[in-house]
């Protein structure tokens, strides 16, 4: 057993040794270029397949990858030993081989700098000149924990029933693995170079057993599964879910092609990953390889594993370019004392936790869309102006208008576009800014007593400055979006100052992460809690804990340099905001939650 101070004295070292490697070989002022990182377990070096070791070589062919971290690479015993087939590989190739021990390996098409003192990883120089890490791992097969939990015997694991057993079960498997990985791992990416890790882990990912796979029936019971969670907290990203966000959707199974999927005596999983980090690096693409176009974007037949392959395309490039942020305006504001609303009716929504939601319906008078924030169903109300419920023909009052392949996850706000649709923001990001899957849905605003409806389109977005996960700056939660001139808008909530930044929605492509663009910055003196445009993308209202601002657009987009209005107001549970008319009507979090009518003539011009 190693020593904490010797584990203490290893770390220095080796965060000393590879800010010095950085320093030393970092290629600056280039282009960038495409990396192909692959993980392949072998299955017995290629011999369990049956199949010759060309059959192997062909896998990683097809892949095309640059890249390749091995399991497994031992052959069957011959002569009395194991023959490394990583090895013979790299020599059938004509690329670089790092024995690893404990039968894994890396290859790769690139020079090999050095590696890491327990060669969990190697440092490789990319073609531009650049240097990128390459780790790889081969966790412990046993017990496994999907097996436990379903009751299959395997290798003498008990079973077990929940979530926690599983978390528990997976520590005592893989832990000190883990922990002998991260150690190594976490100076390389602190660097800031590209840093990619491959590895068959023996166990489902975080990101796959989620509440909303489990209520999908596709696993039984939520895992956050500590191995990738582990990989995460350092800054690992994942690059399936990263090309592929959707765990439902697209669960990307690499266990097993060598059963049936139905197998009683089986368990289909995602086990095996290539993990990504590094400034400027970007995982474009990712491709399952395997058996049959059933289950793999790339097929090889006879396929010589047990496991199915994963390859994934980055552009790796310097450090991605700062998004200039325009300065932040602002307008002088009159002392004046803040206002106390009173509410005209209270807003029944049952089964209250949050309503943090509210859009005026652009099809049905006297109606306005609401939600509830996290923890509640996937699910909104049409809300009469008076404040009830209107009644559901399928569900009753109480249960509103079911979404379909939803889920709340944190819906903080809702908006209304021009062609009949609603827009459901699941974009609240907690105080550590750490959310990977931040989404809008569309759907059919649907008639107000219908009970059920589906996601029209479901678009994942990323902001284009925010370069942490999780953020430090803390300016990356949302609790306003709005839809003005063909376009969704979101305003930020920002924690380490008072203003608010402006972003707009242009790509919309489905299951991949779209990224914002950056449009405008303002000081709200406060931080933003809902927003709502009119009709014709002139007006824009704009609620805060501490008032209520409304401004005027001259020109398209430029609502923070045209007119202003603004009221102060006492009502710090103040949620969301609509405009409707000559009046804003906004919700605020108190008691089942009320109802106020502000006429906009009761705001002040503060700029006109």
């Amino acid at each position: 057993m190693t020593s904490r101070w010797s584990v203490a004295r290893l770390g220095r070292r080796l965060e000393r040794w590879v800010r010095l490697s950085a320093l030393g070989l970092s290629a600056l002022g280039v282009s960038a270029e495409p990396v192909r990182v692959m993980t392949f377990n072998l299955w017995h070096g290629g011999d369990a397949g049956k199949q010759p070791l060309t059959q192997t070589l062909e896998v990683i062919r097809a892949a095309q990858a640059d890249l390749v971290g091995l399991q497994e690479t031992g052959g069957f015993e011959k002569d009395g030993r194991r023959p490394d087939n990583g090895r013979r590989l790299a020599e059938m190739l004509g690329w670089n081989y790092v024995d690893q021990g404990d039968r894994t390996g890396i290859l790769s098409r690139f020079p090999v700098v050095t590696n890491t003192p327990r060669k969990w990883g190697v440092q490789v120089r990319l073609p531009s000149g650049r240097t990128a890490w390459m780790f790889n791992a081969h966790l412990m097969h046993a017990p496994y924990q999907p097996y436990q939990l379903l009751s299959i015997p395997y290798a003498d694991g008990r079973f077990i029933r929940t979530a926690g057993e599983a978390v528990d079960e997976a520590r005592k498997a893989r832990g000190p693995q883990v922990g002998r990985l991260v150690a190594e791992l976490t100076p390389a990416v602190a660097t800031g170079e590209p840093v990619f890790l491959t590895g068959d882990f023996n166990e489902p990912s975080h990101l796959d057993w989620t509440p909303r796979a489990a209520a999908a029936g596709l696993c039984p019971v939520a895992v956050e599964y500590p191995s990738t969670k582990a990989v995460a907290d350092v800054g690992m990203r994942d690059s399936f879910r990263a090309v592929f966000p959707d765990e439902v959707r697209f669960p990307g199974r690499t266990w097993t092609p060598i059963t049936r999927p139905d197998d009683p005596k089986d368990r289909h999983d995602r086990i095996d990953f290539v993990h990504f980090a590094g400034k400027g690096v970007e995982a474009l693409k990712c491709a399952v390889v395997g058996e049959s176009s059933a289950n793999a974007d790339i097929v090889l037949k006879p396929y010589p594993s047990d496991h199915r392959s994963v390859v994934a395309t980055f552009e790796v490039g310097d450090a991605a370019a700062s998004v200039s942020a325009p300065p932040m305006k602002s307008v002088a504001l009159p002392e004046m004392k803040p206002v106390s609303l009173e509410p005209y009716a209270a807003l029944e929504i049952p089964a209250h936790l949050e309503p943090s939601g509210l859009v005026k319906s652009r099809l049905w008078p006297d109606v306005y869309w609401s939600h509830n924030d996290s923890g509640d169903l996937p699910r909104i109300f049409a809300v009469h102006r008076d404040g009830r419920i209107y009644p559901s023909e399928r569900e009753g009052a109480a249960h509103g208008v079911h979404i379909d392949d939803a889920v709340n996850v944190d819906w903080e706000d809702i908006a209304a576009d021009d062609q009949g649709n609603l827009i459901v923001a699941d974009f609240g990001n907690s105080e550590k800014n750490d959310r990977r899957d931040l989404c809008l849905y569309w759907i059919r605003e649907p008639h107000p007593s219908v009970g059920r409806t589906s996601v029209l389109r479901k678009v994942f977005f990323e902001y284009p400055d925010q370069t942490e996960v999780p953020s430090p700056v803390r300016n990356f939660d949302a609790e306003a979006v709005f839809f003005a001139h063909g376009h969704v808008y979101i305003l930020t909530k920002h924690r380490s100052d008072t203003g608010t930044t402006l972003y707009r929605l242009d790509s919309m492509e489905p299951y991949v992460v779209n990224r914002l663009t950056l449009v405008d910055r303002f000081d709200t003196r406060g931080q933003v809690t809902g927003a709502d445009a009119s009709p014709d993308g002139r007006t824009l209202a704009v609620l805060t804990y501490t008032g209520i601002w409304l401004f005027e657009a001259r020109e398209k987009e430029k609502w923070f340099d045209g007119g202003v209005r603004w009221l102060p107001t006492e009502d710090d549970e103040a949620e969301a905001i609509t405009i409707d008319g000559d009046k804003l009507i906004v919700s605020a979090d108190e008691g089942d939650g009320d109802l106020y009518e502000i006429p906009v003539s009761k705001l002040v011009m503060v700029r006109p």
